[in-house]
């Protein structure tokens, strides 16, 4: 089965570049190959700096437009991104069951941000603050490579989202910030994105970051992978603060 899509992103009224050449990529993927994700639309919209709010509107035109009810599945993307032709079919890899059933309802894409002279990248385990210094998120840090790694939060820089988990969330959270806002969790800020991650773990629901689909990241250097395994710039790597994912299953394991 052809997997639906529709791309949306918020800018300032002008883009980059290269994200445009990423997003054209795709489009033309999607046309000449049939067996690629199908590309049924976008919306781009502009915005100041109320991200939320553009964010949550790009949500409501999705659910609302009669032209795009057949397809089930909306990618949200910033416009500092980067990726290659296959990214949209990559991310839709393994979100069924073999009985067809969407197993994987949220996906990302492998990315990093920077900050304070590091690199790190945008996965995240929320975890108890008294166990970790204060902080109620940590960083991971471990994986193999082209692994589904469950998180509990990642950016909204790439981000796939099912079409009903959005129509879920619409009876949950109160207008005008059903899907994104910002928000406060254990004493610590949280911005729009990391609000509807949280919003989706309260459903119960899984969220996964493929890591085999490597997005670039365009700040004063383009984070990457590259950027974050072999520091090709002067910033430094972030590791884990608490245990890592690989202890934590050992652990589980002998216990």
């Amino acid at each position: 089965m052809r997997e639906n899509v529709v791309l949306c992103w918020v800018s300032p009224g002008t883009v980059n570049a290269r994200f445009m050449n990423s997003v054209l990529d795709v489009i033309v993927e999607s046309v000449t190959n049939p067996e690629s994700a199908a590309i049924v639309g976008y919306f781009p919209m502009e915005s100041g700096p109320r991200i939320a709010h553009a964010r949550n509107e790009l949500v409501k035109k999705f659910l609302a437009d009669e032209r795009y009810k057949h397809a089930e599945w909306l990618l949200m993307l910033d416009t500092d991104v980067t990726f290659d032709k296959d990214m949209v079919t990559d991310l839709l890899s393994n979100v069924r069951t073999p009985e067809g059933k969407v197993s994987r309802p949220v996906v990302g894409g492998l990315y990093f941000g920077g900050g304070h002279g590091a690199v790190f990248p945008l996965m995240f385990d929320i975890v108890d603050p008294a166990k970790n210094d204060g902080n109620p998120i940590s960083y991971i840090t471990d994986w193999i490579p082209g692994e589904m790694v469950e998180v509990d939060a990642t950016g909204a820089g790439c981000l796939l989202m099912h079409r009903g988990v959005l129509e879920q969330m619409v009876n949950l959270y109160p207008e005008p910030h059903v899907w994104f806002a910002e928000s406060v969790h254990n004493g610590r800020e949280f911005g729009e994105d990391w609000t509807f991650c949280v919003r989706v773990r309260q459903m119960g629901l899984p969220i996964y970051v493929n890591t085999a689909v490597k997005i670039g990241h365009m700040k004063a250097v383009e984070l990457d992978e590259d950027t974050w395994r072999y520091g090709k710039t002067n910033l430094k790597q972030v590791d884990a603060p608490v245990v890592t994912r690989q202890q934590k299953r050992r652990r589980e394991r002998a216990a």
